[in-house]
């Protein structure tokens, strides 16, 4: 299995050899791509399960950033990585508003893409259910959800320079439910 196996990625450039040479790159690591080449497609295919999206900035007439915010209100806990050979200051300040993760500058090998993608990719449902199975009688569920909770939030709060309301929208709760974890020691 390759370092993205269990990864579902929705990859989104104008450009079909690059859009088929980054897809067998992907694939190779054991990543699942849904490869299409317009933001129409692309917007579309968000109704499905993934765990991370690639976009291309620019898409002939249209733009990648329409993707970064079409994602950050259908699929919100879903990552976002933007590629580009052209893309200028302000591109990479909308896309950063517009919850992009990271930007990759063209021309990039797929080695540098994978390295980035599996930085930023969530765990696939194989490497959880790995962890799962180790942890069937090592620890009881109270303990290991303990743990879990307290990883993700210390993770939230370093990402997020220790700001609390950057912390729990990252973490997908309240602030005040993340005070709460932290005031009760949960956290």
């Amino acid at each position: 299995m390759g370092s993205l196996a269990g990864t579902t990625i929705l990859l989104v450039d104008d450009d079909p050899l690059l859009l088929r040479g980054l897809s067998r790159g992907l694939e190779s690591e054991g990543a699942e791509v849904i490869g299409v080449g317009t933001v129409e497609d692309g917007l579309e295919q968000l109704c499905e399960p993934i765990d991370l999206v690639i976009t291309d900035v620019n898409l002939g007439p249209a733009s990648g950033l329409l993707i970064a915010r079409a994602a950050a209100v259908r699929v919100p806990s879903v990552p976002v990585l933007a590629i580009s050979g052209q893309a200028t200051v302000e591109d990479a300040f909308e896309l950063g508003r517009a919850g992009v993760v990271a930007i990759l500058e063209k021309p990039f090998g797929v080695d540098i893409l994978v390295d980035a993608v599996a930085k930023i990719a969530p765990p696939g449902e194989a490497e959880i259910e790995s962890v799962a199975r180790r942890m069937v009688g090592a620890a009881s569920l109270g303990d290991v959800l303990g743990r879990v909770r307290r990883a993700m939030v210390n993770e939230a709060l370093e990402r997020a320079d220790q700001t609390k309301s950057h912390a729990a929208a990252e973490l997908g709760i309240s602030r005040q439910h993340l005070q709460k974890l932290l005031e009760r020691g949960q956290a």
